[in-house]
């Protein structure tokens, strides 16, 4: 890497843009700053051409997904780019990279069983951030129980491994510090997720943090019973850590799902399990209220007391309390929510009576709107 300017492997690039299609650019440098990079793709990004979306660290520098338009706009765009970076006193290189890649033709049951976690938020950072929604702001012990969690209970998944650099997954041996890696992408880009899989059994594991203390884990690949999906799932709300834990459940989603827009997304192939009475988007900007509220009644979910003073009778339901003020609450048959790819809707619709005046709806979130909207 040179000590002066910006160098440009051009066959790399070359190579990585070769189908037209969006690609990524890796800056190598040690000198320039998250903010320097943004102000020079502002200087060279063209809405209706070539756009460099980003940046977002990695161990040696910054990733950056490239809308390419034409080739004349990308070779405008890529000279403004280093003339900009050049301006700013920036040295490195920029380098075609291709993301890592473990799906192929693997066989999926979709959709199937995944982990949905909420964590905490600290409110008055999250109030005061005017990024609030794109960062991560659970208190930092609690961030790294978190993490521990995600990164042993993928570990079990294979023996091949890719982490999650923001948006851009990154192939890494399984003996890497998998967990350094996830905790620097969680800080800096406000997300990062763990995949370890096996590509000759075409099945492994991912977790995946993201914006707001939101959390997704699934078994992924393979076709296998109903009850071995559904027992790593349990397996990753029961042995993660409570403290903290605003909510957590088990619902039917796409293969894959790395973010809680999957709890009411319509699937290419099947109906969506819809919520009772709000879209996914409520929730999302609504989080403040999940350590008293559940979006929607589930076969297995782990609540506080809070949830528990609002439900109309679980004297039907198996509860057991795990610590912290938390209890797992399970149905005392699973077969009917989890044994196909969407529940049975009369056992849903008779659990969503059970839990009564526990499952959020329109006029919850209208009384208690979160603290950045109060006084507006």
């Amino acid at each position: 890497m040179s000590d002066i300017g910006v160098e440009v492997d051009i066959r790399s690039l070359g190579k990585a843009m070769r189908d037209g299609s969006d690609f990524w650019i890796h800056f190598r440098t040690v000198n320039c700053s998250r903010h320097d990079l943004g102000q020079a793709l502002n200087t060279a990004n063209d809405p209706d051409g070539t756009f460099g979306e980003g940046p977002w660290d990695t161990p040696t520098g910054y990733a950056i997904r490239v809308r390419p338009g034409d080739l004349d706009n990308f070779d405008r765009w890529q000279t403004q780019l280093v003339a900009s970076l050049d301006y700013l006193g920036a040295t490195g290189r920029l380098e075609g990279v291709e993301p890592a890649g473990f799906r192929g033709n693997w066989p999926t049951d979709d959709p199937t069983p995944a982990a949905f976690l909420s964590w905490h938020e600290d409110l008055d950072a999250a109030t005061a951030d005017e990024n609030r929604t794109s960062h991560w702001h659970v208190p930092l012990d609690a961030t790294t129980q978190i993490l521990e969690h995600a990164a042993a209970w993928t570990a079990t998944g294979g023996d091949q491994a890719i982490v999650y650099l923001g948006p851009f997954p990154l192939a890494v041996s399984p003996e890497s510090d998998v967990l350094s890696m996830m905790h620097s992408s969680l800080v800096s880009n406000g997300n990062t997720a763990s995949i370890r899989f096996h590509s000759i059994q075409k099945r492994g594991r991912m977790a995946t943090l993201r914006p707001g203390g939101a959390a997704t884990m699934q078994e992924i690949g393979a076709s296998v019973p109903w009850q071995q999906r559904v027992g790593a799932v349990h397996e990753a709300l029961t042995t993660g850590p409570t403290q903290n834990l605003d909510l957590a459940f088990i619902r039917s989603a796409p293969s894959y799902a790395r973010a809680w827009t999957q709890i009411d997304i319509r699937q290419k192939r099947d109906p969506r399990q819809k919520l009772p009475d709000l879209h996914e988007r409520n929730v999302r900007y609504n989080r403040h209220l999940l350590s008293s509220y559940t979006p929607d009644a589930h076969g297995i979910q782990i609540l506080t007391d809070q949830h528990l003073s609002r439900a109309r009778d679980l004297s039907s339901w198996n509860i057991q309390e795990i610590g912290d003020s938390r209890y797992l609450v399970k149905a005392e048959d699973l077969t009917p929510w989890y044994s196909t790819p969407l529940p049975d809707q009369d056992v849903v619709d008779q659990a969503r009576q059970d839990f009564g005046s526990m499952i959020l709806t329109k006029e919850v979130i209208a009384a208690n709107p979160p603290p950045w909207k109060q006084g507006s």
